[in-house]
């Protein structure tokens, strides 16, 4: 007479258990993963919300006001024909963060408070009667590190 089974063999269990460790260890690089990837959204947004308030500043700022001033042409025309067609970054930038009333030097935190490292860098360029005559583009952007070097950029016009 035959019985009948009562449980698994070590095989069975073994298989088992090799299967559930790979999917143990499958999940646990996806949460790294997605850690990594919060924190690299976490800090492209404060790096938005600090270009954004600086345009928001300069916008309220007065027509003349030295924060507002085009010290340097980072506007290149490639095909000579008068017109600017892009703009350089890699040139000497017109402003810094330690610009204007109250200004702190770079790299700053979240809050704009200057800090030691790891920091945020904000920049500005400013092209004046640009794209028309009493009009200003404002160009600010905020660089920082991590995984490698990253930045944001935002434009706005204002005019006269």
């Amino acid at each position: 007479m035959r019985t009948t089974r009562q449980g698994f063999t070590i095989i069975e269990v073994l298989i088992s258990m090799v299967v559930l460790v790979i999917a143990l260890f499958s999940l646990s690089s996806l949460q790294t993963f997605s850690i990594g990837s919060n924190t690299a959204a976490q800090r492209m947004t404060i790096a938005a919300i600090l270009a954004q308030d600086k345009i928001e500043e300069l916008k309220t700022s007065a027509w003349d006001d030295p924060q507002l001033a085009d010290t340097t042409n980072n506007f290149v025309d490639t095909n000579g024909d008068g017109v600017p067609d892009y703009f350089d970054w890699s040139l000497a930038v017109d402003h810094t963060n330690a610009d204007g009333p109250g200004g702190t030097a770079n790299p700053i935190d979240a809050n704009e408070n200057h800090v030691a490292a790891n920091g945020y860098t904000r920049t500005w360029n400013v092209a004046d009667d640009t794209p028309a005559r009493n009009m200003k583009t404002i160009s600010v952007r905020v660089d920082w590190s991590f995984k490698g070097g990253h930045y944001v950029v935002v434009d706005s016009i204002i005019a006269r």
